[in-house]
């Protein structure tokens, strides 16, 4: 994927999110995929249409996994899929049985256990909705911790509609410096540097600036086939502006 377009920058000036604390939850099993993984068949296969599944947090947090939803929309604005929200997934979701619980709840019980929706379950999603591939998000770590720095702990992984895991990505940010309060934004790549108007940020926005800063590093990690071609050569030529008649 390519650096992220201004829309992108725009929004982050604007999140607003909830400062949480709590304790870890310690049922859910830990991110299956650390890093990041990228399936050979990504490169190929075609990705014209992906469902968001419903975000889920570890430490439930409805605003969390909102706020995640619309970092990632923003993020992904500039790709060539037809991306539907949670939001509509769920809404359909919740009026499919399986067994005792809706098929809403099934995904949502999968991604909270596991990080991921299971391969038959991708499948069989991805068939109710008309999409090729399917996104699980899970929320691992949304919170203030040593008093004062905001951290975001999460993963994604896409689910191709033949239940084969084609991209996965995991990671960590954090911004604030706990008690002494200094506005430094930390993430787990060294590559990525943020502008200085982060620094002005004030205190209660620290996980909302976690949460770009991590989504501004898995932006180059996204499924090359994601983007329009025109526009993918164009960024990685350097050059500083959109082609012409893409703003």
């Amino acid at each position: 994927m390519g650096p992220i377009h201004r829309g992108f920058g725009a929004l982050a000036a604007g999140v607003l999110v909830v400062l949480v604390t709590g304790a870890s939850v310690t049922t859910a099993r830990a991110a299956k995929t650390e890093g990041l993984f990228v399936s050979k068949a990504v490169e190929t296969r075609p990705l014209h249409r992906i469902a968001i599944l419903p975000v889920v947090a570890v430490q439930d947090n409805p605003r969390a996994e909102r706020e995640v939803e619309a970092g990632w929309r923003a993020l992904c604005s500039e790709t060539t899929v037809d991306w539907m929200t949670a939001e509509e997934v769920s809404e359909r979701l919740r009026k499919i049985r399986d067994g005792r619980h809706t098929l809403d709840e099934t995904v949502q019980s999968e991604i909270w256990r596991d990080g991921a929706v299971k391969p038959e379950t991708a499948e069989r999603v991805a068939r109710l909705l008309g999409v090729d591939a399917v996104l699980s998000i899970r929320i691992e770590q949304w919170e203030l911790v040593d008093g004062g720095r905001g951290t975001v702990h999460m993963s994604a992984t896409l689910t191709g509609g033949n239940g084969a895991e084609l991209w996965g990505r995991s990671g960590q940010a954090a911004h604030g410096s706990g008690l002494r309060s200094v506005e430094t934004t930390w993430i787990d790549d060294p590559r990525t540097a943020w502008p200085r108007w982060l620094s002005a940020w004030p205190s209660e926005k620290r996980i909302g600036i976690a949460l770009y800063s991590l989504l501004a590093l898995w932006s180059p990690d996204i499924p090359a086939p994601m983007f329009e071609k025109e526009w993918r050569q164009h960024y990685l030529a350097g050059e500083p502006d959109a082609p012409s008649g893409r703003r």
